[in-house]
C-alpha cells in the first residue's frame, strides 16, 4: 500500500508509525501505519479512492481535539488536513478557510478583517472541518450559524460545494457526517474591531477561569443531555476530582477528564465507563460521549 501511496502523495508528507499522541489534544495514542498530508484536492481525492478501492482503513483528522486514540494505534492511514489545507481568504464579509484551519486563527483573522460572529467560537481547540461535522459551538454561537456552503468529497468520492439550505444541522450533529470537509465559506459581519477584539478576550478568559486548559484533554467528553447539564450531573454525582490510572475527572469543570500524569487510553475509557454507569444509576440519565474512539 505504501508504494502505491507515494504514487499519489509527495515523500515528504509521507510518515510512517507515526505515534498519535504528538497529534491529538489529548496526548494520548499509538502509532499510524501510514500518516500523510495531502497537498490539495486532486491528491485528497485520488488518496481516498485507493483507499477505499482496497479496502485499507482510513480516517481524517485535523488537530484531533476530539479523538481518543487506541493505545496500540491505528492499523490503517491517517489523512491530516492542517498541513495543506489551513488557507483563509477574505472578500468582504465572506471568509472562506480550509477544513484544517483552527477556529482560533479564524477568529483572529476576523478581528484583523474586523468581522463580527466568531468571538464565542474563538477558544474551541479544533479545526473548522472537524468543527463542521460535529456542529460544534459555545455560549450559544454555533458553526452553522455563519455557514453560506460547504466543499466536501461526499461517500461517492466526487467534490461538491452544499449550500448551507443542503445540510441540516443540530446539536452536535450534521447531515453531512459521512463527509471530508474540504473547505467553508463563513459569512460574517463588518463590526468596529476594538469591540469584536474585546468580545473575544472577554470569552478567552472565561473559557481559561472556567476550564482545565493547563491539562492534555479533549474538551468536553459528553454531550448536552436535554435540559441538564453533563459537569453538573458529573459534579453530583460526586465524581469531581475522580482518579483512575493517569486520567482525572477535573476539579475545574467535571465535564473534563484530563491527562494529568501519562494517562492511557484505557484509563481515559475506565474514567468515561464510571461516569456513565454512576450518573445513569443515580440520575436515570446516560450520557453520551462526544469523544470519537479511534483504533
Amino acid at each position: 500500500m505504501i508504494e502505491k501511496i507515494k504514487n499519489i502523495i509527495d515523500a515528504d508528507d509521507i510518515k510512517l508509525d507515526e505515534y498519535l499522541k504528538d497529534h491529538t489534544s489529548y496526548r494520548i495514542g499509538g502509532p499510524a501505519e501510514i500518516y500523510v498530508y495531502p497537498k490539495n484536492k486532486d491528491q485528497l481525492v485520488k488518496l481516498i479512492k485507493l483507499l477505499k478501492g482496497s479496502n485499507y482503513q482510513y480516517f481524517v483528522i485535523g488537530k484531533g481535539s476530539n479523538i481518543l486514540v487506541s493505545d496500540d494505534g491505528f492499523k490503517g492511514c491517517i489523512i491530516d488536513l492542517t498541513k495543506h489545507f489551513s488557507g483563509i481568504r477574505v472578500d468582504g464579509e465572506i471568509m472562506t478557510v480550509g477544513s484544517g484551519a483552527l477556529l482560533t486563527a479564524i477568529a483572529f483573522e476576523a478581528i484583523k478583517q474586523s468581522l463580527s460572529g466568531f468571538e464565542e467560537l474563538a477558544g474551541i481547540p479544533g479545526t473548522i472541518g472537524g468543527a463542521v461535522l460535529m456542529n460544534a459551538g459555545c455560549y450559544g454561537n454555533e458553526i452553522s450559524d455563519h455557514i453560506v456552503s460547504v466543499t466536501v468529497i461526499d461517500p461517492q468520492n466526487e467534490v461538491k460545494e452544499l449550500s448551507v439550505d443542503n445540510i441540516q444541522f443540530a446539536y452536535r450533529k450534521t447531515s453531512i457526517k459521512n463527509n471530508i470537509v474540504v473547505e467553508v465559506k463563513l459569512k460574517l459581519k463588518f463590526d468596529e474591531q476594538a469591540r469584536i477584539r474585546n468580545k473575544t478576550d472577554e470569552h478567552l478568559i472565561k473559557r481559561r477561569e472556567s476550564q482545565p486548559l493547563d491539562l492534555p484533554s479533549c474538551g468536553s467528553v459528553f454531550k448536552r443531555p436535554v435540559n441538564n447539564f453533563a459537569g453538573k450531573l458529573i459534579e453530583d454525582a460526586g465524581l469531581k476530582g475522580k482518579i483512575i490510572g493517569g486520567a482525572k475527572i477535573s476539579e475545574k469543570h467535571a465535564g473534563f477528564i484530563v491527562n494529568f500524569s501519562n494517562a492511557t487510553s484505557k484509563d481515559v475509557r475506565e474514567v468515561i465507563k464510571l461516569v456513565k454507569e454512576t450518573v445513569n444509576n443515580k440520575f436515570n440519565i446516560m450520557l453520551e460521549e462526544e469523544v470519537i474512539y479511534l483504533g
